[in-house]
């Protein structure tokens, strides 16, 4: 199968862990395993499927600067950072969206929609092969690094 087919390697690889994992499981369940499972995720090139992409279509359109801080206090209020944390400032190689022109903001937000769609991505084929050794009762026995 071609990527015009719908191949992805992080899918690929999530089968076949699982895949392997069944067949671990059918043949000696009470023997340790190991799966080093290493995506591409998120490195360049961002590649995913356009479909994780179109899901984030136009949310990076309005600011990096406002999305970040609204990540930033969902976290505070998710108690996943002490409420007292300040933000850090903005690297010095990052321009206030403000300063850039319409265009050159259209490729920085679809680069951000590209970016999230692959780590949403990978995080959901994550999510499959830890339901998977769910399934076959190795969570309590399984370190996941």
């Amino acid at each position: 199968m071609t990527p015009r087919e719908g191949y992805h390697f992080t899918t690929d690889i999530a089968d076949y862990a699982i895949d392997w994992l069944h067949q671990h499981d059918a043949a000696a369940h009470d023997k340790p395993f190991f799966i080093y499972f290493a995506t591409g995720a998120t490195h360049e090139p961002h590649q995913v499927p356009k479909l994780w992409v179109d899901h984030y279509s136009g949310r990076f359109d309005r600011c990096w600067d406002v999305v970040r801080k609204e990540a930033f206090e969902l976290q505070k209020a998710k108690s996943l950072i002490p409420a007292n944390t300040d933000p850090t400032p903005r690297p010095d190689g990052l321009p206030a969206w403000d300063s850039l022109s319409d265009e050159q903001k259209k490729p920085l937000a679809h680069e951000a929609e590209v970016y999230t769609g692959f780590t949403e991505q990978t995080d959901f084929e994550v999510g499959r092969l830890l339901d998977a050794i769910h399934e076959e009762g190795q969570q309590d026995n399984t370190v996941i690094f």
